[in-house]
């Protein structure tokens, strides 16, 4: 279970962060990648512990670098709330200590991008 603490902590965070402008699925770009992406996956490092706090989800799949936390400090919380959640991770440009690192919090899988999306989708199926 989640420290108290800790969920305070990113729950007051969030709530003193900056209000986020309205998103429209399919026509606002991600500033970082510019790519266009549903809702759900619309969020930063805090978002998606919060988000995994509330709907316990099955399988996680996490970029390392997402702003206001990164990937493998969300993946250690997550891992925290649910040790056995299967986890896979990808960054365009982390390094081999940070992929390594993030391996240590249990993720199964790190890729760098880009990356074959076949590899991906099996990787997903072998883990759930």
């Amino acid at each position: 279970m989640i420290d108290k603490t800790l969920y305070k902590a990113i729950t007051s965070y969030v709530a003193g962060t900056k209000k986020k402008k309205r998103f429209v699925p399919g026509v606002t770009p991600v500033p970082v990648s510019g790519k266009v992406f549903d809702e759900k996956e619309l969020v930063n490092g805090v978002e998606a512990v919060l988000n995994f706090i509330r709907k316990r989800y099955d399988f996680v799949l996490l970029d390392l670098r997402m702003p206001r936390l990164s990937g493998t400090d969300a993946l250690r919380i997550m891992k925290d709330i649910n040790p056995s959640v299967p986890a896979i991770a990808f960054s365009g440009n982390a390094g081999s200590s940070e992929m390594a690192e993030t391996l240590q919090c249990g993720a199964i899988k790190c890729f760098s991008k880009p990356f074959a999306i076949a590899q991906l989708k099996e990787d997903i199926k072998n883990s759930l």
